[in-house]
């Protein structure tokens, strides 16, 4: 009696502007190394990570677009046939924000409302030592001095989910690419 094995694969996108930590992002996933001096994405970073349990294997085929303006159309092209597309903001740079939204009206109008969606606030790790406003509440996020343009950003496109995440420090960094 032999078993059958199922297999999978999906194509995600990262986007957001320049060192927001996309790259960072999939080394911490795929090798577990953060490094300070990752450069910049010039053309398309392409990784793969296989994810297996039982008889079933299911490859994320992520693809690291570069954030500079003058690679726009690249990243443009790559949303058409993707399965989700991830946006990153950092929360050291309140211009990614704006630079999100921007990526966000482009990928709606490319995707429509098909495809998931996701935003990802990078680097918190910057959050947990004090380098931002903490009057703002007390929650870890809240910290964010231009928490209240997130929020904006989220209700404007309805994103499927939120991460909060630390590539420095591993934190969320999994858990966005399991489901």
């Amino acid at each position: 009696m032999s078993s059958s094995i199922n297999n999978s694969t999906s194509k995600i996108v990262l986007a957001g502007t320049c060192s927001v930590g996309k790259s960072s992002l999939i080394e911490m996933l795929i090798n577990k190394h953060f490094s300070e001096t990752i450069p910049n994405t010039v053309g398309l970073s392409f990784f793969t990570k296989q994810y297996s349990e039982h008889n079933f294997t299911h490859t994320l085929n992520i693809w690291d677009t570069p954030g500079q303006d003058r690679f726009s159309a690249y990243t443009k092209s790559y949303f058409r046939n993707s399965d989700a597309i991830v946006i990153l903001v950092a929360v050291d740079s309140e211009e990614s924000v704006d630079e999100a939204r921007r990526i966000a009206e482009l990928a709606l109008e490319i995707k429509s409302t098909s495809g998931l969606h996701f935003l990802v606030i990078n680097k918190i790790d910057l959050l947990k030592y004090g380098q931002f406003d903490t009057t703002k509440g007390d929650e870890l996020y809240k910290r964010c001095s231009f928490y209240d343009k997130i929020l904006q950003l989220e209700k404007q496109f309805s994103f499927e989910k939120t991460f909060w995440t630390s590539a420095k420090e591993l934190e969320t960094v999994e858990v966005l690419f399991e489901g």
